[in-house]
């Protein structure tokens, strides 16, 4: 119920900006998407579809990023300012969300 009622996931869903995510990753179990929200904010998702947990780095440039942005994981509030890069560890078949602001 937690996730269905996750006041985060609804907003990213609902963004009045309207643009559907697209997939940017698709390599050795890994898919990343990208969502562009309103007010120059991006939603992404990076799942591990692999059988063993694996950190997840990359340089948001790769991902057609330009800028720093505080990012905010939406499942945990992790929150990190500054952030070019992204690093996390991904259990096997877990899907993290984060929000990216400028």
């Amino acid at each position: 119920k937690s996730i269905l009622t996750n006041k985060a996931i609804i907003a990213i869903d609902q963004d009045r900006l309207g643009k559907q995510a697209i997939r940017k990753v698709n390599i050795d179990n890994w898919q990343v998407f990208i969502k562009p929200l309103e007010n120059n904010a991006y939603a992404v998702g990076i799942l591990n579809s692999g059988s063993t947990a694996r950190k997840y780095k990359v340089d948001l440039k790769d991902l057609g990023l330009e800028g720093k942005y505080q990012t905010s994981n939406v499942w945990t509030g992790e929150t990190k300012k500054n952030q070019e890069k992204l690093s996390y560890n991904i259990e096997p078949h877990q899907t993290i969300v984060l929000t990216l602001n400028p």
